[in-house]
């Protein structure tokens, strides 16, 4: 049998970068741009939950930018340094604090109120520490900054819009868990609507796909759920209604002058299948020249 190998991105590279903040590592997946870089620096795209869509970011961005359809740009997945440990991770670090008994609703033993809630602190270590690590590898233009996140990731995407508006010109919220604890995410809307008017001009693209309130059928051989469970959850959640609501408020605030805002509904996809749409459409609405 022909000895196998294992597949890699060409111009990419890895690293674990240990975090003080969290205490523990990080995993950055880079895929670096091909030419020289522009006078500015490169724009920098972040990935969150960088394992499941490093590659397909990282890919397209490469052919829409030799197409010349976009802007070439450094892509950056965060993953975990220890995969194995990953969705105990993802919990916390995708998450705002939650009460037991808010916890308690979403029928999930392995969900508790200990392991939930350090998404300001892996925001914080992102800003501190993995953009630093980038930006002694690459030259960086620190204005052309974009930040993608789907379903929890999509939460931390809005909790960064929301409170460091700053810190990136673009904000890719697919599928936005905005039913997190009871909607929590949305307690900053107002203040950051203030800030859009006093002059804050970020980019924000929100999507969700239309199908994401038709329960899906219920795994069998996973057991987890049964499909009443299943279908009940989907209804609280409203997903396709609280991001098109959403995206509605966002583009109703009257900002300055590159302040802009796109929404879309991806009417045949799922939860799972929207994403390579989502990161489609959002590195084109990212990187367009």
């Amino acid at each position: 049998m022909t000895e196998t190998k294992p597949v890699s991105i060409g111009q990419s590279e890895r690293f674990d970068l240990a975090s003080d903040i969290l205490g523990r590592g990080l995993r950055l997946l880079i895929a670096r741009p091909l030419g020289e870089a522009p006078p500015a620096g490169w724009p920098v795209v972040y990935l969150l939950d960088g394992f499941d869509n490093f590659a397909t970011a990282a890919q397209l961005v490469r052919a829409m930018a030799n197409s010349g359809e976009t802007r070439g740009a450094v892509v950056v997945g965060i993953a975990y340094a220890d995969p194995a440990d990953g969705a105990r991770q993802r919990w916390l670090d995708l998450t705002t604090p939650s009460a037991q008994k808010t916890l308690d609703r979403l029928g999930r033993k392995d969900v508790t109120e200990e392991g939930v809630g350090g998404l300001d602190q892996y925001l914080r270590a992102i800003e501190m520490e993995v953009k630093p690590a980038v930006e002694a590898r690459f030259p960086i233009d620190r204005a052309d900054q974009t930040l993608f996140g789907h379903s929890l990731g999509g939460l931390a995407v809005l909790r960064a819009l929301f409170r460091q508006t700053e810190a990136y010109r673009t904000f890719l919220a697919s599928s936005p868990s905005i039913w997190w604890d009871e909607k929590s995410i949305l307690a900053d809307e107002p203040a950051f609507a203030a800030r859009v008017k006093a002059g804050a001009a970020p980019r924000v693209f929100v999507c969700v796909g239309g199908q994401e309130e038709t329960p899906a059928k219920a795994d069998a051989s996973r057991g987890a759920f049964t499909q009443a469970e299943i279908d009940k959850m989907t209804r609280k959640a409203k997903m396709v209604g609280n991001a098109h609501a959403l995206g509605r408020r966002l583009r109703a605030i009257d900002g300055p002058k590159g302040y802009e805002v796109e929404s879309f509904v991806f009417r045949d996809e799922g939860h799972l299948s929207v994403i390579p749409a989502a990161i489609s459409r959002g590195m084109v609405f990212a990187l367009r020249k």
